[in-house]
């Protein structure tokens, strides 16, 4: 619904009749749902029903970015109900200090795993969200603004203080119960490009909103220069799988790592300028990805999920079980909606 809402309004004329099919078929693909809440696949969880915080902020985002882009308030709030059901029975107390979980059994009403996915993709829930009531609903400003901008505030708060390790130039994947990292987390797989993410979510909500991110200006800064460094293979692939105590990441790329590398490489020099972020560092990921993302029509086309960092494809796959290639979207209408390759300070 995302991509497809990004593309009616760029003039693609195919997307509206798309964007409306996924829409109104929503509910078949996941028939099964607790009030707003999206049901994941009973097989994966050993036959018990469980709810995704990650899929369920994603219908969030979908929803609430259909609802813009086609004016439509019942889409919006769903998408509203979503975000409220999620903070009810994924919130962990204090948002900004205990964080959100990521998976709730329905059954036992067990909450589980603690990711930095599950609070990106729910900041970023909230941010979409927070754009379509200004856009076509500005009457429940009133109702859900504060509550939303304080989800934002504590999301980010959380990020700096128990994801972000600026100062290595990585973010935490995964967390323990009490919010810490896991135990041998230096020898796990974190990532890069996850910080790149945030950066773009943190400069859209200091454009968007009133809240104050005391971090951005020094830690994000360190953080994204760091992870771009740690990243970034003289070729151009975007190294995202880096394990901190080795000071390495596998010799590949990602499909979602690589777009997101590359704006978050533009946001960077958006906000700080040419000097500390060229713009040949995101030019030279741009045509990795080009060169090598790119499926062959005649094995199907698409987007390819991962290449070594010679461009040969190590998995024929393309996309991803929910997102396909949303990152790609995502990543050029940032680009026109911000004027991310305009002039940047000197």
């Amino acid at each position: 619904m995302y991509n497809y809402s990004v593309g009616h309004e760029h003039g693609l004329v195919t997307c509206e009749k798309i964007a409306r099919h996924l829409y109104e078929t929503l509910d078949t693909v996941f028939p099964e749902k607790e009030g707003a809440l999206l049901i994941s696949s009973k097989n994966r969880y050993q036959g018990n029903q469980h709810l995704s915080g990650y899929l369920n902020a994603y219908l969030a985002i979908g929803l609430s970015r259909y609802a813009r882009t086609f004016g439509h308030r019942p889409a919006l709030e769903r998408a509203i109900k979503v975000y409220h059901q999620l903070d009810e029975r994924f919130t962990d107390s204090l948002l900004a200090e205990k964080g959100t979980w990521d998976v709730y059994n329905c059954e036992t009403f067990v909450k589980s795993g603690k990711t930095d996915n599950a609070h990106i993709h729910r900041c970023e829930a909230a941010l979409n969200i927070l754009h379509s009531i200004k856009t076509i609903a500005p009457d429940l400003l009133d109702k859900e603004e504060d509550y939303l901008c304080k989800q934002i505030e504590d999301l980010t708060t959380f990020f700096d203080i128990h994801i972000a390790v600026p100062e290595q130039g990585f973010t935490i994947e995964h967390l323990k119960d009490d919010s810490s990292p896991s135990t041998y987390y230096r020898h796990e797989k974190q990532s890069l490009a996850h910080g790149f993410e945030w950066l773009g979510f943190c400069l859209e909500i200091e454009r968007h909103t009133e809240i104050k991110l005391p971090f951005m200006q020094d830690r994000m800064k360190t953080l994204s220069t760091i992870t771009l460094a740690n990243g970034l293979a003289p070729n151009g692939c975007f190294r995202n799988e880096y394990i901190p105590a080795l000071k390495k990441a596998p010799l590949s790329a990602m499909f979602w790592p690589q777009v997101e590398a590359i704006l978050g490489a533009l946001w960077a020099r958006k906000r700080w300028g040419e000097e500390a972020f060229p713009f040949e560092k995101a030019e030279r990921m741009m045509n990795f990805y080009q060169s090598y993302f790119f499926k062959a029509d005649e094995l199907g086309g698409g987007i390819l999920s991962r290449v070594s960092e010679n461009g040969v494809p190590t998995n024929y796959g393309t996309g991803h079980t929910f997102k396909c290639d949303h990152h790609a979207v995502r990543m050029i209408e940032k680009i026109f909606e911000y004027d991310l390759l305009g002039e940047v300070p000197r």
